[in-house]
């Protein structure tokens, strides 16, 4: 079986596409409860089909085989089932598969193509790289603190305004400083989010490096910590056609990147490769 994989960078099309907002819901599902399973195996969470944009879900096959198999089977298929029309037609893709994929990436892409690596590493550094982010925090409290001042001030003086035009102008004096206030606010809760997305990708960067300088990846050191820190999710086009979006410092979340799973499957990749893989099936009687 011959599996065409293309790999690009999660941060070419967040650029094309402009999106600015962080979205970090990234489980989807009627049950309440599912984070738990999300952070259990590998690929939870991160294989997607990229013809209906719903996520995989890990299940255990045995029919049919000589052994239990853990495939992933999109939900797009499972949820409608019953209703041939409306069903994702999209294949499954067995877990062996995924992990043989990701190891190749990790591997052949990231270890021997030593370009790539240094080019990922510079988008992220130069996406979080924030000049005197918490001089321009402390700054920015400087002046809420001054405006908490001139709203108190300004409160004292509204109870003992004597005539109306002197409470309305006091009043529109009031709603200024309070929009101002709550503008300084957003602003120093972006630079915190700027601030915390820089340190999780020198964290990520860090976790890169320990893993490449190690040994090679095999796939009994696949966690999902090694395989969400270089992989953000893997799109199911067909069974013989996959792309995996590289993790960067600004990773769309899972609603993102199904919106814009087509603008992403057509960007030209950073580097093709074949996975060749064989699955034995008993035959039927």
């Amino acid at each position: 079986m011959a599996l065409f994989v293309l790999l690009v960078l999660s941060e070419t099309w967040d650029k094309t596409q402009a999106i600015r907002k962080m979205n970090r819901e990234k489980y989807q599902g009627t049950n309440s409860d599912t984070r738990k399973y999300m952070t259990r195996y590998p690929f939870s969470g991160i294989v997607m089909c990229a013809q209906c944009g719903n996520s995989y879900k890990r299940r255990k096959w045995s029919q049919g085989y000589p052994e239990p198999r853990i495939v992933y089977q999109c939900n797009g298929y499972i949820k409608n089932y019953d209703d041939k029309k409306s069903r994702c037609q999209n294949k499954n893709i067995s877990e062996d598969m995924l992990t043989k994929i990701t190891c190749e990436v990790i591997n052949n892409i990231y270890r021997s193509r030593k370009k790539i690596f240094n080019t990922i590493s510079q988008i992220i550094y130069k996406a979080v790289k924030i000049d005197d982010v918490q001089e321009k925090i402390d700054t920015l409290n400087k002046s809420k603190k001054d405006i908490e001042l001139e709203l108190n001030t300004i409160i004292s003086q509204i109870a003992k305004a004597t005539s109306e035009v002197e409470h309305d102008i006091l009043d529109r004096k009031y709603r200024n400083n309070l929009n101002e206030y709550t503008r300084i606010e957003e602003e120093i809760s972006t630079l915190k989010k700027k601030q915390d997305d820089a340190n999780a990708a020198n964290i990520r960067l860090g976790k890169m490096k320990e893993v490449l300088d190690k040994e090679e990846v095999t796939p009994e050191m696949l966690t999902k910590t090694i395989v969400s820190t270089f992989i953000q999710n893997i799109l199911m086009v067909d069974k013989h056609h996959i792309v995996v979006v590289i993790a960067t410092a600004k990773n769309g979340s899972n609603k993102e990147i199904s919106a814009h799973r087509e603008e992403i499957i057509k960007l030209e990749p950073l580097f093709r490769f074949k996975v060749y893989f064989k699955i034995y099936r008993i035959s039927r009687l």
